[in-house]
């Protein structure tokens, strides 16, 4: 029959192959609409007990059942017109719904967790609750949906955001003094100047997560440190989106086999210097030349490159630590997926992070550890040591694993709002059916990579 899906061969799949069926499509839009309904009916509390913690990890399970069926929907959708399940599998599309799929596990996980703990110890939240647990997932509508009755971050104050990308520019002197190019800022990333447009004051610990939650971490203080310069570099909207989206990760400039003494010294040395890593790229992003001005190199080419500080200035090397704890987390999940380890390695089995330090409480690495496995306990080689002084025992401190799971939960749905923006600008443009010249377009097509990319 015309536009039936094509039967299987044997070999192209060891498991049985799940159809989407209308059953399905009314399953999900009633799971729609229960998920719809928590996010009105749960609401900020002044006190926080496990019944609360249990109806949040209830709707997590409840995303998780829809994203199933989201996943059936959209494998049979790719199988209908390509018939190779091992394509799937190996998919963009399929990559994203896992990792998607692995955020809300894990955030169920939390707070499952969190109502236990709530159970166990009622009454004493100087324990068992954490200011950061709250105003991170009650923060934004990006989080659980519900508008917050505590302080939190809020909306972004433009004004500070502005100051912030001043301050960043003069810190690293991004600005170009190169004849033609003085619209443009210097990314050094990728090595170049791009459009003063295309170039971002990114947050490397996000804005999103809170200072509640940066000072529980870091322990910085009480003072503000998000908007420090040395929580943020200028970089390419590509070379941010790639570090988002896990691509890319930024770590020391030592070799992949460096000695006690060259990782001592690395440590000793001011300013610091780094390298970029590629963690995972297909094959066709690694061959895309890179979005700079006379410059024909690719991404690829990228791959255990110094990245190009204009100035002494540098981040906080913890910053940039937690950043790839993240990534970490993140290729992880692959791995688990791909039924193969996937630890960030280099050739010669060592991890992509080269030194050790200290850069942030063992409690919170051990949390990282203990969700991915013994495999990356060389993450431990950047802990501070915090064991309770109470107890004598090594407590362990879930802050930053959910902070870095809730930020590739952003990345992921940015990702799929930028997909839709992208996907409605070309439709737009086929039904327009015009040669209206686009600067910024052009200026990139020229030097072979659409601005749209």
């Amino acid at each position: 029959m015309a536009g039936s899906l094509p039967e299987l061969p044997f070999s192209a799949t060891k498991r049985k192959y799940e159809r989407y069926t209308e059953d399905d499509k009314v399953l999900q839009e009633k799971l729609t609409k229960e998920i719809d309904e928590s996010k009105k009916t749960l609401k900020p509390k002044l006190s926080y007990d496990a019944e609360y913690f249990h109806q949040i990890a209830e709707r997590s399970d409840l995303e998780l059942k829809r994203l199933n069926l989201v996943r059936k929907k959209s494998r049979q959708d790719f199988l209908h017109n390509s018939g190779l399940d091992a394509d799937w599998e190996n998919s963009e599309k399929a990559s994203k719904l896992n990792e998607e799929k692995e955020t809300l596990t894990l955030r169920r996980k939390l707070f499952k967790d969190q109502a236990d703990q709530r159970r166990i110890e009622a009454g004493n939240t100087s324990k068992t609750m954490r200011g950061y647990f709250i105003q991170l997932y009650t923060s934004s509508a990006r989080g659980l949906g519900i508008s917050p009755t505590i302080a939190a971050m809020g909306q972004r104050d433009t004004s500070v955001q502005d100051n912030f990308r001043k301050a960043l520019i003069k810190a690293c002197r991004s600005e170009s003094d190169v004849k033609g190019l003085k619209n443009h800022l210097w990314c050094p990333v990728i090595g170049g100047y791009v459009p003063k447009e295309n170039a971002r004051a990114a947050h490397i610990f996000p804005y999103a997560s809170g200072q509640e939650a940066m000072t529980s971490i870091f322990g910085d203080g009480g003072d503000d440190k998000m908007f420090d310069t040395r929580n943020g570099l200028i970089l390419s909207m590509w070379a941010e989106k790639k570090i988002s989206d896990g691509e890319i990760v930024i770590v020391p400039l030592v070799s992949d086999n460096a000695s006690k003494e060259e990782t001592a010294k690395w440590a000793a040395s001011d300013p610091k210097e780094y390298k970029v890593r590629i963690v995972k790229m297909s094959p066709d992003d690694r061959d895309q030349m890179l979005p700079v001005f006379r410059m024909k190199k690719t991404w690829g080419e990228l791959d255990g490159a110094k990245v190009q500080f204009k100035s002494d200035h540098r981040p906080r090397a913890r910053y940039l630590y937690w950043q790839y704890c993240q990534t970490t987390l993140r290729q992880s999940w692959l791995g688990k997926n791909q039924n193969r380890p996937r630890a960030l390695q280099s050739e010669f089995k060592k991890p992509f992070w080269g030194t050790a330090g200290s850069y942030m409480k063992r409690s919170m690495l051990l949390a990282f550890v203990e969700e991915m496995g013994h495999q990356y306990e060389s993450l431990l080689d950047g802990a501070v040591e915090d064991v309770d002084a109470n107890s004598g025992h090594q407590e362990v401190d879930c802050t930053a694993l959910a902070v870095a799971n809730e930020a590739i939960a952003d990345s992921l749905r940015r990702g799929e709002l930028r997909a839709e923006m992208e996907k409605e600008e070309n439709d737009e443009e086929d039904e327009e059916d015009d040669e209206e010249y686009d600067e910024d377009a052009e200026y990139y097509r020229r030097w072979g990579k659409n601005v749209l990319d």
